[in-house]
Parts: structure tokens; sequence; C-alpha cells
């Protein structure tokens, strides 16, 4: 069912009468969703549609930027699930999937210098044990909790190049 003969009851008074030719659509934000919503309401016919950005990029949270001699990605890096995710189904039909099967994990700091297995293991099982937070007491944000849980996880690592 398009937009436009969708029941009134979810579709705006101002849009009633309107045809793909004729609706003026608006989408907030060209992150991975705003394209999304945008690819898919073109491929559907609509012609008037815009996408409002407040950045001077594309790709929302989705953002990849210099580090040394590398790219690292802030944001995103991978999207979970399959079934009825838009944006997997998407990427599949781009043929953009990365298949790393088992990557191996490797941990620089910040002055570019490359931790040992030992600190970087045990950074690994703070990532892991980190991803359920279980303090249910804690009223700050989750970053300043796992700033803090990781500072007394490694009290000892230098905090400059951290």
């Amino acid at each position: 069912m398009s937009l436009c003969t969708a029941p009134p009851a979810i579709v705006p008074r101002s849009m009633w009468g309107k045809n793909k030719e004729t609706a003026r659509i608006v989408i907030i934000g060209a992150g991975a969703s705003g394209i999304a919503a945008a690819t898919r309401l073109l491929g559907q016919g609509f012609k008037n549609v815009r996408i409002l950005e407040a950045e001077d990029r594309i790709g929302g949270r989705i953002h990849t930027i210099p580090f040394a001699d590398n790219a690292i990605d802030l944001g995103a890096q991978w999207c979970h699930g399959e079934q009825g995710n838009v944006v997997y189904e998407r990427v599949k039909e781009l043929d953009l999937l990365d298949r790393t099967g088992n990557p191996t994990m490797h941990f620089f700091r910040s002055n570019k210098e490359t931790l040992g297995e030992h600190q970087a293991k045990a950074l690994k099982n703070f990532m892991d044990a980190s991803s359920t937070l279980t303090d249910a007491d804690y009223e700050g944000s989750v970053g300043d909790y796992l700033t803090q849980k990781y500072w007394k996880e490694f009290p000892t690592m230098d905090r400059v190049v951290a």
C-alpha cells in the first residue's frame, strides 16, 4: 500500500488527494535510515523527495575517518540481523557485504602503538563483559559508567595514550 492510498488515519490531512507526482516528502537526516527511506520512496515512484542533512556529509552515525596510516570507523560498523532488516537487504542487494568470518582483532593506542597480546586479551574480555550493563544503581551516562569501569579495570594504563 503506498503512502497516498493508505487509510486516512495514518496519512496526514495535507497528503489526502495527493499522488506520487504531487506529494512533497521531506526526510530529516541523510543517515542510513534517511537514505534507505528516500531510496524506497523513489523506487515506489514518488517524484518529489528531499533529504535534509545538518552535517556537511552523509552517513549519520556511520563515519570513517583517517587515523595514522589507516582509517577507523566511528559509530556503526556492522548491522545486526538479516531477517526483515532493510539495511541488510539493501547492502546485500548492492553486493557490499564483507564476510570476514572470524576476524583477528588488533588494538592500537592513540600513539599508534600496538597493544601486546596480554593487554589486547584483557581489553577484549573487558569489552565483552561490558556489553551488558549490570550496575542498575548507577545514575550517570553509559559513557561515564564505562570510563569509570575501564579505569578501575586498568589503573596502570598510561592515560595520555590510552
